[in-house]
């Protein structure tokens, strides 16, 4: 632009007519930015004293019956119960029993190294219902449409970062086939993961997760496969032979975050309703009919969620 005093007086106005509304644009975008901001960030905060406001009860009823599906008590003629964690209760110690005869079997006759006798269980690492990509190695959460909840992929007893998993998953939704055995053309499972769904597997979880650890750390190369083989195959003759919902590495075991886990659509699929303990049937008549709430698991606090 040229100094001003090169310019007439009529043509300084002009410029300067030009000049001050887009000015004044600038100044609006730059206040409407501010205030779109200021909105959202209201809006955040509204929506979080809400959330704080929901308060959860002490703890889920712990006698009552949940239905998943609409049952008629009435149309039942037979009942009859399962044998493991319904008629037969465990103690915690069960747990360590299986994670410690299975530890030594590996040593002894598999001949892992010695050095694994000191990898002691850990209690609160896993819950039921985790997935193991046997080819892989990795211990990982699903949600009931497939998905990956990032912040529960370990290898060994290291998470693994959201970028690690999409590298190694390169997509956050795992095919239905690499998840679910596919035994139309053959007696053997296809699937790539397994999933550990009883109370049995917790210990299992865990040793595989210490060895695996373990070699990790000792930079010893090991398949995931044969590991994984190796410690299934005990603890399937050791279950014959003996015969906190929430984790600070997975969360519940029903959700993963907003989600239903994998784990809750296998619930829904082959179960009507489920409780802590079949005493607690005897506080409904025998005419009773179960209706499910939708939108939330059955035991869910409603007001919370809804």
């Amino acid at each position: 632009m040229l100094p001003c005093k090169h310019l007439s007086q009529r043509t300084l106005s002009k410029l300067l007519l030009w000049v001050n509304p887009f000015e004044k644009f600038l100044k609006i975008q730059k206040y409407s930015r501010f205030h779109s901001a200021n909105k959202l960030h209201e809006a955040y905060k509204r929506a979080k004293r809400t959330c704080d406001s929901k308060k959860l009860p002490k703890d889920v009823n712990v006698k009552a019956v949940f239905a998943c599906n609409e049952l008629d008590l009435k149309e039942v003629n037979v009942y009859g119960f399962d044998y493991d964690y319904t008629l037969a209760c465990y103690k915690p110690s069960l747990d360590y029993l299986l994670y410690n005869l299975a530890r030594q079997t590996l040593i002894e006759q598999y001949k892992y190294p010695k050095e694994i006798a000191n990898l002691e269980y850990k209690p609160g690492f896993a819950i039921r219902g985790l997935h193991y990509d046997i080819e892989k190695g990795v211990l990982l959460k699903l949600d009931s449409f497939l998905q990956i909840q990032f912040g529960s992929v370990y290898r060994g007893l290291k998470p693994l970062t959201d970028e690690e998993v999409l590298q190694l998953y390169r997509n956050r939704i795992i095919p239905i086939d690499y998840v679910e055995a596919n035994i139309r053309n053959t007696h053997e499972p296809t699937s790539q993961m397994v999933q550990l769904a009883d109370l049995f597997s917790v210990p299992e979880m865990c040793l595989l997760c210490n060895i695996a650890d373990y070699f990790e750390k000792k930079h010893i190369d090991y398949h995931p496969e044969i590991l994984f083989r190796d410690v299934k195959i005990y603890l399937f003759f050791s279950r014959n032979y003996i015969k906190y919902v929430f984790n600070e590495q997975f969360g519940s075991v029903f959700r993963t975050y907003h989600n239903p886990t994998y784990f809750s659509r296998r619930l829904f699929r082959f179960a009507d309703i489920y409780t802590s303990n079949i005493t607690n049937l005897l506080n409904y008549s025998v005419n009773h009919t179960f209706y499910p709430r939708r939108g939330v698991m059955p035991h869910e606090y409603s007001s919370y969620f809804v």
